[in-house]
């Protein structure tokens, strides 16, 4: 057999072609004019149980104390007569602590109720949105023994919000507290957490019984929002899956959240970091263990 040469100009066209090559396996050649593949979409799974443990914040975070000493809360709440009227003095001491709901286009704080007072006090923030009284709120109602969680909600026409709900020991339940608009919900007198309103949303589309439902206002309560409106942004219901925000302040944590999904909602995919159909995750007890 004979051993072909190759010419010169063959040999140069050859180790361009290999060169080439090697150039595009090791990624080294990026070019601008070819169109280039889209990025997979992340499709958030659909899971029967939370994937994580709640992370609590614990009562002994040298914040809690200074936040409570600081806004002197135990004279607040001097001689309350019940959960609820504690509650109740704390969501109406949130709201009092400024009145501009606006940001002006600064960067969400970091969730640390300390930090967003004194920023908004010295005038570096010009105020603060739901995101800001919730966090407020939650810490203060932190500082004396309670165990609440930032709740996200959604109207069916994109309207966002967030709102607290806080573990009842005098009525075993969640109950949902709104510090921006001062107000919450109760049904013969009980409060109602976020799924119940959620259901009372649905009924008053399906047979107008949302009215079942009794809308309590503070004396901050901005009488502008109706309770249609408010009751309209249960639609979607989204729960922040930790309330150790002073612990773990890695802001991107946040959104270890799981959306409901069921015949009025698809969970939020967009938002939601799982989502569920299991209503019980949305009842579980704040010891440190997701329903299952």
């Amino acid at each position: 057999m004979k051993m072909r040469i190759m010419k010169p100009k063959q040999s140069i066209t050859c180790f361009l072609c290999l060169l080439c090559m090697f150039v595009s396996a090791c990624g080294l050649y990026d070019s601008s004019n070819k169109a280039k593949p889209a990025a997979p979409r992340y499709v958030y799974p659909i899971v029967h149980s939370a994937p994580w443990p709640f992370e609590v914040e614990l009562s002994s975070h040298p914040d809690l104390a200074a936040l409570s000493n600081e806004e002197k809360l135990a004279g607040l709440l001097k001689g309350s007569s019940s959960e609820l009227e504690t509650l109740l003095r704390l969501r109406k001491w949130t709201r009092e602590q400024w009145d501009t709901v606006d940001r002006n286009g600064a960067e969400e704080p970091p969730w640390n109720a300390r930090t967003t007072l004194e920023s908004i006090r010295n005038g570096e923030l010009a105020g603060g949105l739901c995101s800001e009284y919730s966090v407020v709120f939650l810490q203060a109602s932190q500082s004396q023994g309670f165990q609440p969680r930032i709740v996200s909600l959604e109207s069916s026409t994109g309207s966002g919000h967030r709102v607290v709900e806080v573990w009842s020991k005098s009525f075993n339940k969640w109950i949902m507290m709104d510090p921006l608009f001062d107000l919450h919900y109760e049904k013969d007198g009980v409060p109602l957490g976020v799924l119940e309103l959620h259901d009372a949303l649905l009924n008053s589309k399906n047979d107008g019984n949302g009215e079942s439902v009794d809308l309590k206002r503070g004396p901050k309560s901005d009488k502008l929002m109706t309770k249609e409106q408010h009751l309209g942004f249960f639609n979607h219901v989204t729960l922040f899956w930790r309330n150790n925000y002073l612990s773990e302040n890695d802001r991107l944590r946040n959104f270890r959240t799981i959306g409901l999904i069921d015949t009025a909602t698809d969970g939020r995919p967009k938002f939601s970091h799982v989502r569920t159909k299991n209503r019980r995750v949305f009842t579980y007890l704040p010891d440190n263990s997701p329903g299952q």
